[in-house]
């Protein structure tokens, strides 16, 4: 039989060949080319990105350095600041100023155009760091060191201010190790200066350093003995739990010497070895840094001040000891404080998203028998001793590199807050039937059927709630937690347990008193209904978490944010797509999937967008922004403030505002009294309003606090407010 091919000939299919080859060799090359152009357009797009951040970074084994400014565009002869950041491997340190008994200060050698000018470091209070039998004085963990730069009058817009620094510094372990980098920036210059991504980082910075003292200091020389006193007017010096000096002066006190602190009503005494420069001298001014760390109800403030002690005649009045204030409470009624605080916690606002949570998984063990719920009760509770502990570990290595943190500090994390959400959305795709997990690998929150899963379900429930839980404190809770994040490590994690007891305590009593467990409905089908429906408040903890990461980060991060919870979602419907059948790619494409949607929660950064003057502008009583100068402003108008300070993942505060704050009675109050609202956000870490809440001994939010019109003490409310506790505050300053 004759083919089509029969009546080519072979010239022709020559041809026919050399046309096929030529189609696909162009093919190919225009494939080639496409991808080229991608991957310069990337590339560019990197290196695009990258400049438009302003920060110039450089790394080496121990420490990782960047450079930024507060400006993208620096206006003709403007003062501005640069930061040097150092990020530090954990285990190791840098050097302050006067490093201490060794050890070098981090130098900066600027390299700029002529007529510039460049101040010296401005240094963080520092930390104590013992090595042996000797002290050093320096970082861990994070430090930002602040310049400010004077821009040229010679420049015009247009220009660029090219500015260049070679920073050298020693960090130090068991074995020190010099380092060195170079670092660039080019910043346009314009008419007028124009704020960066990094100026609101740069000012929390500035407003952490040493404050000038307002108190007088004088000092006494003894031999070898220098006795300090700062009359300390206005100071409770009663809750001071520690007080040193750093001296700037390398020699002038010996570092490795205890320090020993006294007090009276209104001042503080300090006994300080003379160190080898100043043992000849008669008493010369000292200068350094006066470090205060107060006990409070909520936990620990730490404040730092600049001072100078000159020579002078020293009060002979008696002082007490200073003493760890936590001793003035015994343990036992600490540890009963944490059990009824977590008790309380159940029934705070701030726990409602998990609620469902929990009421399922009660109503599950209604139909199981005494010791299948008793086990699942124990899981539970296990859950939530774990994760008390886990953030008791987490708060005793932040304070042992330095950082000071509140509860709820977590939720100040972008990164955090956006991977809290991906759980939440993958809970809930899973209560919806989207996928189902099996038993061996994580159970399906106390929803499973099969003992074994059940407990593993409790236990996860357990760990889930505190999770979510941590926003906000109860009452009794402030005192604990004011004893815990200061507290020697044992204490801490005994009190956090004992938290952590009276969270979990109505789960367990349900599981263990069986007259409760008999009043609750009997599972039946109706269950799966159920279940699906309490998805929903999963979604809306999703969405409420993604509200709160659209607040901390910028329209880059939330977008980053947004294609996350594609992918989370994309990976469940994948997952239960091919659940029935399996398959090794299943695991593949569904890993990949997840992973990518970490990297981009990892990758989310902090916006310093100000976005707290629009918000307070629209609430119903017309806020302001909080800042100490503006509070201290309208003090001196003689006008009533009310003072909220809040954050967005606080769900308690969120709670006040729609309800006490908004009410229309309130509303009417504060504009028949003139009072004035300033409201602090807390969302992301702010000094001043860390400042603001030490002041007053608290660690975390909500805190609402009126100001008398006549220049009375303030007056804190309660923390779930009521319209009356409101009113009467105000109309208290009368």
């Amino acid at each position: 039989m004759a083919t089509a091919h029969d009546d080519l000939s072979p010239r022709v299919l020559r041809r026919t060949r050399r046309a096929r080859r030529r189609r696909g060799f162009l093919t190919a090359l225009a494939v080639i080319l496409v991808l080229v152009a991608a991957l310069v357009a990337s590339v560019g797009l990197a290196f695009a990105q990258a400049s438009a951040t302003g920060t110039s970074t450089a790394a080496t084994d121990q420490v990782r350095v960047e450079l930024f400014a507060d400006r993208k565009i620096v206006g003709v002869g403007e003062r501005f600041n640069i930061a040097l950041r150092q990020t530090i491997r954990p285990g190791w340190h840098t050097y302050w100023q006067n490093p201490g008994d060794s050890g070098l200060p981090t130098q900066l050698n600027w390299v700029a155009p002529a007529g510039i000018s460049a101040s010296g470091i401005q240094w963080p209070p520092p930390s104590r760091f013992m090595v042996g039998p000797l002290v050093n004085y320096g970082y861990a963990g994070e430090v930002v060191l602040l310049v400010t730069i004077e821009a040229p009058a010679s420049l015009r817009p247009g220009d660029a201010l090219d500015l260049a620094v070679d920073a050298n510094w020693l960090v130090c372990a068991e074995i020190c190790i010099p380092e060195e980098a170079r670092l660039t920036l080019s910043i346009p210059v314009g008419a007028t200066g124009v704020a960066s991504d990094n100026a609101r980082l740069i000012e929390r910075s500035r407003q952490a350093l040493p404050q000038p003292s307002p108190w007088r200091a004088q000092l006494a020389v003894d031999r070898d003995l220098m006795t300090m006193q700062i009359d300390a007017i206005g100071l409770d010096t009663s809750s001071l739990r520690d007080a040193y000096f750093f001296a700037i002066d390398p020699g002038a006190v010996e570092h490795a010497a205890p320090q020993r602190a006294s007090i009276t009503a209104d001042s503080i005494i300090l006994d300080i070895k003379r160190g080898d420069a100043t043992r000849a001298q008669a008493a010369v001014p000292l200068a350094g840094i006066l470090s205060l760390r107060q006990k409070t109800d909520a936990g620990e403030m730490s404040r730092s001040y600049a001072l100078t002690a000159m020579p002078g005649p020293i009060d002979q009045r008696a002082a007490s000891p200073l003493h760890d204030a936590a001793e003035s409470l015994p343990i036992w009624h600490v540890l009963v404080f944490a059990l009824l605080g977590g008790l309380i916690l159940n029934f705070m606002p701030c726990v409602f998203p998990v609620l469902s949570m929990k009421a399922f998984a009660l109503i599950a063990q209604s139909g199981s028998d005494r010791r299948a719920r008793r086990a699942e009760g124990i899981a539970y509770l296990s859950g939530v001793l774990v994760c008390f502990g886990a953030i008791a570990a987490t708060l005793l290595g932040l304070r042992a590199s330095g950082a000071e943190l509140g509860w709820g500090f977590q939720f100040q994390s972008p990164i955090f807050v956006t991977l809290l959400a991906f759980v939440m959305l993958a809970v809930g795709l899973n209560l919806s039937g989207v996928f189902a997990v099996e038993a061996h690998a994580i159970a399906n929150l106390g929803l499973a059927r099969s003992r074994n899963s059940g407990m593993l379900g409790a236990f996860m429930t357990g760990l889930l709630a505190v999770i979510v839980a941590t926003p906000c404190t109860a009452p009794f809770m402030g005192a604990a937690l004011g004893v815990a994040l200061s507290a020697a490590p044992s204490t801490m994690v005994a009190i956090l347990f004992a938290l952590g007891a009276g969270f979990a305590l109505p789960f367990v009593a349900v599981t263990f008193i069986p007259g409760i467990a008999r009043a609750l409905p009997r599972p039946g089908a109706w269950m799966e209904r159920l279940k699906q429906f309490l998805a929903f408040p999963m979604y809306a903890t999703a969405a409420w978490l993604v509200w709160v990461a659209s607040q901390q980060t910028s329209a880059e991060g939330f977008a980053l944010v947004l294609g996350g919870l594609i992918l989370v979602a994309f990976a469940g419907w994948l997952y239960g797509l091919t659940q029935p059948t399996g398959g090794s790619w299943r695991g593949v494409v569904t890993g990949l999937s997840l992973a990518l949607a970490i990297g981009m929660a990892i990758g989310i950064t902090e916006s310093s967008s100000q976005r707290v003057d629009a918000a307070a502008a629209k609430h119903p009583l017309g806020a302001e922004a909080y800042s100490a100068e503006r509070l201290a402003a309208l003090r001196g108008e003689g006008r009533i403030v009310f003072v909220n300070m809040t954050a967005a993942w606080c769900i308690t505060c969120l709670f006040n505002e729609r309800s006490t704050l908004a009410a229309e009675t309130v509303r009417t109050a504060f504009a028949a009294r003139h009072v004035a609202y300033l409201k602090g956000d807390w969302t992301q870490r702010d000094a001043a309003i860390t400042n603001f809440l030490r002041s007053f001994q608290r660690s975390g939010v909500p805190l609402y606090v009126a100001y008398p019109g006549d220049g009375g003490p303030p007056i804190v409310l309660p923390q779930i407010l009521t319209e009356a506790a409101v009113l009467t505050a105000i109309g208290a300053t009368h």
